[in-house]
This record gives C-alpha cells, sequence and structure tokens, in this order.
C-alpha cells in the first residue's frame, strides 16, 4: 500500500508511471506489502485464472518464490529503472531525496524472480 501522495501521469520511460505528488526525503516509507489491501497468490493457484486474469496479473505483479505478489493501488505503475529513486523489500523507501513531480522507479531485478521478462516489457 502506498504510504505518500502520488500521482499516475504519462511516463518518458513506458506508458503511464507513478509521480511523486509531495518532496520526499532519502529513507521515507514510500510502499509496503499490507495484507488487508493488497494480493498475493500461489503460482498453482494463477494458473487456474482464465487466460486474461494471468496475462493482468503476471503482468502488474511480482514473483518471489512460488508466490506472486500484487500491489491493490497505483504502485502497479511504477516504471524500471537500472538507476531507481526508490527501492527495499519488503519496504520501499526512498533511496535519496525526490522531489514533487519527479517519477518513481524501481531496479525490478532487485526483488523479481521474473524480471528478466517484466523489466523491459512494461
Amino acid at each position: 500500500m502506498l504510504r505518500v501522495k502520488t500521482q499516475l501521469c504519462p511516463s518518458p520511460i513506458h506508458g503511464f508511471g507513478l509521480f511523486a505528488d509531495e518532496d520526499l526525503s532519502k529513507g521515507t516509507l514510500i510502499w509496503e506489502f499490507d495484507w488487508t489491501f493488497d494480493v498475493f497468490i500461489a503460482d498453482g493457484y494463477l494458473s487456474k485464472l482464465p487466460p486474461q486474469a494471468q496475462e493482468w496479473f503476471r503482468k502488474v505483479a511480482w514473483k518471489k518464490g512460488d508466490v506472486w505478489f500484487a500491489c491493490c493501488d497505483t504502485a502497479s505503475f511504477v516504471n524500471h529503472s537500472f538507476t531507481p529513486n526508490i527501492g527495499g523489500y519488503p519496504q520501499v523507501i526512498a533511496l535519496r531525496g525526490i522531489t514533487k513531480g519527479e517519477e518513481l522507479t524501481e531496479d525490478y531485478t532487485l526483488f523479481d524472480e521474473d524480471s528478466v521478462s517484466v523489466a523491459f516489457t512494461r
């Protein structure tokens, strides 16, 4: 669940992205998995969903072991960067100061086992 103000806007990186709607200091908690709000699903169950549901889940979720995790807010629009300004797992923090209007980016390869295919298809 996002813990800071954000806006969904067109991104120069890919499609839409998530942008800070306030100045953020280094170390600010940006997002954390909230068991009462976000979703997780075992790989075996995911394969039983209709194809369009599987496709959506694989596009917006990340994989750790045999479990897929998905944000239930606009955090799924954070784009990939090899020089990210946010990161961490299971809590995502600002890696440096971020100004209002700046796009939030993560390095997918640091937390998503399927990141080789995901990082370049969003």
